[in-house]
C-alpha cells in the first residue's frame, strides 16, 4: 500500500511541475514568440534565464513548480 501512496505523490508532484512549466511558457509566449520558443525548446537554459529576467511575472509559478519538485523528491 505504501508504494501506491508514494507513486501517487510522485504523480501529484509531476503534475504540479508540469502546470508551472506550462504557465511559465505561456508567459514567455506573451512576452514574445522568440522567448516562448526558447522556453519550449531550450527550457534547461532559456527557462531559468527567462524566469530571472521576468521575476515579477514568474516568481509565483517558479515556487509552485519548486513545491511540486520537492513533493516528488521528499516523498
Amino acid at each position: 500500500m505504501e508504494e501506491l501512496f508514494t507513486s501517487t505523490l510522485d504523480w501529484v508532484g509531476a503534475v504540479i511541475v508540469f502546470i508551472a512549466w506550462i504557465i511559465i511558457m505561456v508567459v514567455a509566449f506573451q512576452k514574445s514568440v522568440l522567448w516562448g520558443l526558447g522556453v519550449l525548446f531550450f527550457s534547461g537554459i532559456i527557462g531559468p534565464l527567462f524566469v530571472l529576467l521576468n521575476w515579477k511575472e514568474t516568481s509565483y509559478w517558479f515556487f509552485f513548480g519548486l513545491a511540486g519538485f520537492l513533493i516528488m523528491y521528499i516523498f
